[in-house]
């Protein structure tokens, strides 16, 4: 008797949902901003309205335009069904674009930073410094000799020129 009471009101309501459970789906379109249109997995949540779902990245300062197909995790703040909101990404999944922002600064600390196609982005400095020993070197050789003294050096080493400061645009 109980089951059939049971049955009859899930084909009435449709099935239970945990709205305290994450939910896995899929990027359908996401066009930058702090919101996006995903695909649930569950066929439970599909017609709960998933598109302009705001996205919680998790670290304060970070925007990310998530390709198509990427795969995530839509769950429901204070269990209520009326708040969806898409966070966690799964592995695989890409960022079309990155920005990361700050109040006061961003610290990279790693032995190298690389930019994309794996080139060196923070190295420059060490170039920098290795051609203009290499000038100085070849200007102090340059020098014309004196009857009085030996040819003193008209360029003294080039210290760090490794800057604190990075900025690109």
């Amino acid at each position: 008797m109980f089951q059939r009471f049971t049955s009859a009101v899930i084909a009435a309501i449709g099935p239970r949902l945990d709205y305290s459970a994450f939910y896995s789906a899929r990027v359908v379109a996401h066009a930058g901003g702090r919101t996006i249109q995903v695909q649930p997995d569950d066929p439970r949540i599909r017609g709960l309205g998933m598109g302009g779902l705001p996205i919680r990245y998790g670290l304060a300062g970070v925007v990310s335009v998530i390709a198509p197909g990427s795969t995530c995790l839509v769950g429901f703040e204070s269990q209520d069904p009326r708040s969806p909101y898409v966070a966690l990404w799964s592995e695989g999944s890409q960022a079309e674009t990155q920005s990361l922002s700050a109040l006061t600064s961003i610290a990279l600390v790693a032995p190298t930073v690389l930019a994309g196609n794996g080139a060196e982005f923070v190295a420059l400095a060490n170039l920098v410094k290795s051609e203009l020993d290499a000038i100085r070197t070849q200007f102090n050789i340059h020098t014309h000799a004196s009857f009085s003294a030996p040819p003193v050096p008209l360029i003294v080493p080039v210290g760090s020129v490794a800057s604190s400061n990075l900025k690109a645009d």
